[in-house]
């Protein structure tokens, strides 16, 4: 009998994984805000990659990179705010469910960071 006890106790976990509803449904919310982040992550790494050579040459007192740098971010910046405005409205349904804000947290990961 104990022989057969694990093997049932895995199979009911796996099972009841598989069966839960939070397992797989994600809302569109979260499908379309881990589409946008994709679409514009490089976008983003770039941003604080300017932001990283602001910081630096603002420490340095480096007037002349700061004057080349800041039209790049303002450019940056201007492509970004459309997506930015309609990732702040779906993370704020998003931040309604545990479940979506799971799924997307771990969708953010997997995206990785800047290199």
């Amino acid at each position: 009998m104990a022989k057969y006890a694990f093997p049932f106790l895995v199979f009911m976990l796996v099972g009841n994984f598989a069966v839960s509803p939070s397992a797989f449904a994600v809302s569109p919310d979260v499908e379309a805000a881990i589409d946008l982040d994709k679409h514009h992550h490089a976008e983003q790494c770039e941003k604080k990659r300017i932001q990283v050579q602001l910081l630096i040459a603002h420490q340095h007192h480096d007037q002349e990179k700061l004057n080349s740098l800041a039209p790049e971010l303002e450019a940056i910046n201007k492509r970004l705010k459309p997506t930015e405005d309609k990732l702040s409205a779906l993370k704020a349904n998003i931040k309604k469910n545990p479940d979506d804000q799971s799924a997307y947290e771990t969708a953010l990961l997997q995206l990785g960071d800047c290199e």
